[in-house]
């Protein structure tokens, strides 16, 4: 039960009297009292009042009491009992199950009341009750521990406060009893509320900086690992989790933060911490060092030992907490005593990144020994075993961190390196496959040399009889039409025959029929020559021409032919439309042979209007194009698919080789061919390239 604290002013007492004798009887009596208390006091008491910040020495006083059976009353009145001074090393006895009691004389040496606040820096103790008895007082006594919850401590502090104060010139005499499954200790201390507040600002600027280190390096391995996908990440991230929430644990924090009202839990996550700790720790450096592969043994005689602390841990309400921890703790320093030779041997093997590890799992080695040999009572506790694992934790934090960046670096460096050697390797397959390959193509250079002539002079030949079919496809047509020349030819003489046996009509007319004669032979003479160049070396005679014109030109050579059938034949020519370069003749030539396969097409048929349409317009993209249409029976999907193959042909007496050479006359010039999809009959568009509007 905690007393409240007593309001700063004189204890009850004082009286007068009006006999003066007894007045001053009492008086050199009191006097005499406090003057062997003070002398008696000044030998074994703590003076309070010497400072802000003092700690017992010689004054504290221990008694064991092995059945915890003692209690308050028998300790005060009980005066053959053997306290014990406690040693130089300090108030520490290790794990014990034994009860502990502790007595403090304290006094104070001012004339007026001084506050101060009793700090017990062992937050894992399970049960400690502070009695203080002071002079002309009752008695005030609380109860504290990590197995009550946090909310009954009389001072909201990660460690155990008690605030008291001494009267002027008062005595005062401090018991402490403790009973815990942890380390037996009892680091004491009186701090003025200043001098708490200093020291808290100060440890709580170093844990801030302790527990953002920690935060940050978690963080960034985290984002590691979710960009790696890397184990040895993971493993350190659950590593730096644990080993901070231990420390947390540890000092008090997370009992005041995280779980204030589960004391059960709180005296259990000490050991499933550790143990924790121990499993990703080891795994890690399994993972990072390879020992799976480089020391399988060693590899499983570690994870042995992550399992013997699990099991500690699992274990640990059958078998108490003192040996579970006592067990586990011995598991980690035995793991970091292995796994720290292990770095410096692959360090000097040349596994750069293993500097790193042996740094961090020295440090953690000696942190972790310190921390056990104080917990077991064999070294003292001071500033350097107390944050021992705090420091060692966190150079170790640090130094993996830099191993593993070392790490990519390393890895990234072998990559390097073996796509370099990789490149080398090729460079040498080639340059023996290019030797090997110099005699085989010595070999066959002569042979292929001669096939490829061979070749050229075969596609040579196909080509000109390709020529020669189309015009012995469209020779009825051209015969035809040669007629009519020859006809003018005839005629325009039969005229100046007659012009000259008419001696009344004027000689100019004869001139003009013979001009007219010159005009229509020369056309005659240049288209055979034409054809018979094309024929021949496949020569075309490239230039700028109107494509109505010539458009024109090819229908002149099949409308007799159409009218003599009764063949409808429409001319839809478009004004404007710009030159078009290339082989006029042969664009003629072109039409025409398009223009006679639909004849063909509607020659035999007797049903409905025969219709053949011929059209000029400009595409999409400017350029001028010529469609021939019909209205014939069309042609099937199967053969539409093949229309353009060499020697492909519906006729009877045709090679299939005429499609195919009047596309090859558009393409040489840079034009194009395609049969159109029509709703009936045949529609065919060639597009014409190198439009210009000169």
């Amino acid at each position: 039960m905690t007393s409240a604290i007593p309001s700063r002013r004189h204890p009850p007492g004082g009286h007068s009297t009006s006999d003066s004798s007894q007045g001053w009887l009492r008086y050199y009596k009191t006097l005499f009292s406090l003057l062997i208390f003070t002398m008696a006091s000044a030998a074994h008491g703590l003076d309070i009042a010497r400072g802000a910040v003092l700690e017992p020495g010689t004054e504290l006083q221990y008694l064991v009491d092995p059945h915890g059976t003692l209690t308050l009353a028998t300790l005060r009145n009980d005066r053959n009992l053997r306290w014990q001074a406690i040693p130089a090393s300090g108030p520490a006895f290790g794990y014990t199950s034994e009860v502990y009691w502790f007595r403090l004389p304290l006094q104070n040496s001012s004339r007026q009341w001084e506050e101060r606040l009793l700090e017990i820096g062992y937050p894992v103790l399970n049960q400690v009750d502070v009695y203080l008895q002071t002079d002309n007082l009752p008695l005030r006594q609380w109860r504290m521990g990590n197995k009550f919850p946090f909310a009954a401590r009389p001072f909201w502090h990660r460690n155990f406060i008690v605030p008291m104060d001494l009267p002027p010139s008062g005595n005062a005499t401090l018991w402490v009893r403790v009973q815990t499954e942890s380390s037996m200790q009892l680091p004491l201390r009186l701090w003025t509320h200043a001098a708490l507040d200093r020291h808290d600002q100060s440890s709580n600027l170093l844990y801030g900086m302790y527990y953002g280190v920690m935060v940050a390096m978690l963080i960034y391995n985290v984002l590691l690992y979710v960009g790696t996908r890397r184990r040895s990440y993971l493993y350190y991230v659950l590593w730096v989790s644990c080993i901070g929430s231990f420390r947390a644990t540890l000092n008090g924090a997370s009992f005041q933060y995280f779980w204030p009202g589960e004391s059960n839990w709180n005296s259990q996550i000490m050991v499933l911490l550790l143990a924790a700790t121990h499993v990703f720790g080891a795994h890690f450096c399994i993972s990072f060092l390879k020992l799976d592969i480089r020391f399988a043994r060693i590899a499983r005689g570690i994870r042995i030992l992550n399992g013997a602390s699990v099991l500690a841990a699992l274990l640990m309400p059958w078998i108490g907490y003192a040996l579970a921890i006592r067990w586990t703790m011995i598991n980690v320093i035995v793991s970091i005593a292995v796994i720290a030779p292990l770095s410096g041997h692959l360090w000097r093997l040349g596994f750069r990144p293993a500097r790193y590890l042996l740094i961090a799992w020295g440090f953690l080695l000696a942190s972790a020994v310190a921390l056990a040999l104080n917990k077991l009572g064999w070294l003292p506790r001071n500033i350097w075993t107390e944050n021992a694992l705090q420091v060692g934790s966190l150079v170790e934090v640090l130094m993996l961190s830099l191993a593993l960046a070392d790490d990519v670096n390393e890895q990234r460096r072998q990559r390097n390196q073996a796509r370099a050697e990789t490149f080398r390797a090729q460079q040498r397959m080639l340059r023996m496959q290019r030797r090997q390959n110099e005699t085989l193509e010595q070999r066959v250079a002569e042979r292929t040399a001669e096939l490829a002539n061979a070749n050229a002079v075969l596609r040579q030949y196909l080509a000109r009889m390709s020529r020669m079919q189309t015009t012995s496809e469209l020779g009825s047509s051209v015969v035809h039409e040669m007629r009519q020349p020859l006809t003018a030819i005839l005629s325009f003489a039969q005229a100046g025959l007659t012009i000259m046996k008419n001696a009344a009509e004027p000689i100019g007319k004869m001139g003009q029929a013979l001009e007219h004669i010159r005009d229509t032979v020369r056309q005659a003479s240049q288209m055979i020559d034409r054809l018979r160049a094309y024929i021949g070396q496949n020569q075309q005679q490239l230039g700028w021409f109107e494509l109505n014109r010539s458009i024109s030109d090819g229908i002149s050579w099949v409308r007799p032919n159409c009218m003599a059938a009764g063949i409808r034949l429409e001319e839809s020519l478009q004004p404007d439309l710009p030159q078009v370069y290339g082989d006029s003749l042969l664009f003629q030539q072109v039409v025409v042979n398009l223009l006679k396969n639909s004849y063909e097409a509607l020659v035999n048929q007797d049903e409905g209007t025969r219709c053949i349409r011929v059209e000029s317009l400009r595409c999409a993209d400017g350029r001028p194009a010529c469609r021939i249409s019909d209205n014939g029976p069309g042609i099937a999907p199967d053969i539409a698919a093949r229309l353009f193959d060499p020697f492909f042909t519906t006729k009877a007496g045709g090679m299939g080789l005429g499609l195919k050479i009047s596309r090859a006359i558009i393409e040489d010039s840079g034009g194009s061919l395609t049969l159109e999809p029509a709703a009936s009959g045949t529609s065919v568009l060639i597009r014409l390239p190198g439009t210009t509007t000169q």
